[in-house]
């Protein structure tokens, strides 16, 4: 069986009255909170039979677009290759992309209260710290933003900066690097050796014990060859062999963002799509996992989303931390809009693409790239900035020049999904504007305070559980949580944290 979703009418939900806020501040949530406060709840059942069938998929939906990957190879080992130059930069932002949907919304932002804020006071429990912690690369191409992220595996932490990166053991030891990106593919040609564009990702397949390195390759302008490049290690070693792979992803549009997610049948990728400055729609993929694994040539499965609703956008894959899913589950996806993005509520919205390998034009992404679920969540407004511009939060001690970015115009990489066996969960956050929430001078369980205000990044965990009975049906139960304990105590029941709707999922089997 996969958890596949239904959804209940999507009804409006009742708004907090409108306020004008006068503090910011960062908070930052801990999402493995979330997973272990999960563990203590009991939902109620739902009858499967409660809820309507999905939408029958409408003949205008996009069909698939297929491709072979345009070349591959397997490079000597990581420690043997010649590192691609530094290029050379001054400290620059990069142009900002912001989501159209965004920057419509920031004309006519009225804040809302948030009725999932949780404030705790100061001296209450705080996280405990961090097992192990050292100094990473840094931004060393001096390019803003610097797109930091990495993963880590059993003896290894790989990091990725901007267009640079570098191997670590998990003392911290720097073992290769920092280097250029494009010493990945040193001697592979196409645009993956040629461009360093960035917006990397680095993932550890845990299923494989392979390491996936990713970035996006564009040409100087349009139409042009924009390919994605990734590299799927030969092995647990990130300092071994790699499977080099350049997907010819675009011609007329270019893929920003691009986010990268590990699932047992694919990896799969979203994107933002812009032809040269101009959105042009959400677009997703479905990589070939086994044949990647095993360094053979591989296929891409595309839909692009423009056609079906234009507003989508800053669409988040799934990605697997623990057991794999259910035989047959697809991989999931989400969405997060304000009620002023894409009415007539603020929601998550949520997609099942269920690709087929063995005839890819029968894949399928949504219901007619429309969402599985519409999941009505409570109200929030984004920061006012958002869709404006890109740094706009102070940090405590550091000048105007040193503001954090919001992006609250989309999800936060990752959404992580995690198999309990009973039940399983997806786990997102994104930035959203806090207000009046709490007195100037009140302390905070998950982050930093900052004057003159505040923001929260604010977390949602979506439940999708099994009943006792198997007729009973699959259901999701979504949440929004701010909570926090000592490790040395015992967990205690959640507190204050109410679930934002009540959804049921009718079972699949394939």
């Amino acid at each position: 069986m996969s958890h596949r979703f239904r959804t209940h009418p999507v009804m409006p939900a009742p708004r907090p009255l409108s306020s004008r806020h006068t503090h910011l501040s960062l908070i930052w949530l801990t999402l493995c909170l979330l997973m272990a406060l999960l563990l203590s709840m009991t939902p109620t059942a739902t009858q499967a039979d409660q809820a309507p069938a999905n939408r029958a998929p409408s003949p205008g939906a996009p069909p698939p677009e297929i491709a072979l990957s345009f070349k591959n190879d397997t490079s000597a080992p990581l420690r043997q290759l010649a590192s691609a130059s530094q290029t050379e930069h001054k400290i620059v932002a990069q142009p900002l992309l912001p989501l159209p949907k965004g920057q419509a919304g920031a004309k006519t932002r009225v804040f809302t209260t948030d009725a999932a804020l949780q404030i705790a006071p100061v001296g209450a429990e705080r996280l405990p710290g961090p097992l192990r912690s050292f100094e990473g690369i840094g931004n060393v191409d001096r390019l803003l933003p610097p797109d930091t992220n990495g993963d880590v595996g059993p003896n290894h932490y790989v990091q990725f900066v901007n267009i640079s990166f570098a191997v670590f053991s998990k003392n911290g030891d720097l073992l290769f690097g920092p280097v250029n990106e494009a010493t990945l593919f040193a001697g592979f040609g196409t645009g993956c050796e040629q461009y360093d564009s960035g917006d990397p990702i680095a993932l550890y397949d845990h299923l494989a014990d392979r390491w996936l390195l990713s970035y996006m390759a564009w040409p100087n302008a349009l139409p042009g060859d924009v390919y994605q490049c990734i590299a799927i290690s030969q092995s647990g070693d990130p300092l071994g062999a790699w499977h080099r792979y350049a997907f010819l992803v675009k011609r007329d549009k270019f893929n920003d963002y691009p986010k990268l997610g590990v699932w047992p049948d694919a990896y799969y990728m979203t994107a933002n799509l812009f032809t040269n400055i101009s959105f042009a729609g959400a677009g997703v993929w479905a990589f070939e996992r086994l044949q990647m694994l095993q360094g053979l040539p591989a296929r891409l499965v595309h839909f692009d989303l423009a056609s079906v609703n234009p507003d989508f956008g800053g669409i988040l894959p799934a990605d697997l931390d623990g057991p794999p899913p259910p035989a047959g589950t697809p991989g999931y996806f989400a969405e997060v809009d304000d009620a002023g993005w894409i009415g007539p509520q603020d929601a998550l919205r949520l997609w099942e693409f269920h690709v087929d390998w063995t005839a890819p034009s029968s894949s399928t992404f949504g219901q007619a790239g429309q969402p599985n679920l519409i999941l009505p969540t409570a109200a929030w407004t984004p920061l006012p900035c958002v869709g404006v511009t890109r740094n706009c939060i102070p940090q405590p001690g550091a000048g105007d020049d040193a503001y954090l970015d919001a992006i609250g115009d989309r999800l936060m990489h990752r959404l992580v999904y995690r198999n309990f066996g009973d039940h399983a969960t997806l786990l997102a956050n994104h930035t959203v504007d806090a207000g009046n929430g709490a007195p100037a001078s009140a302390g905070t369980n998950c982050g930093a305070r900052q004057a003159p205000g505040k923001s929260i990044n604010r977390a949602l965990m979506l439940a999708i559980g099994r009943a006792a009975q198997p007729t009973a049906g699959w259901r999701a139960w979504p949440w929004t949580a701010r909570a926090t304990w000592p490790s040395a105590t015992p967990r205690p029941a959640p507190r204050s944290i109410r679930p934002c709707a009540t959804l049921v999922a009718a079972p699949k089997i394939r």
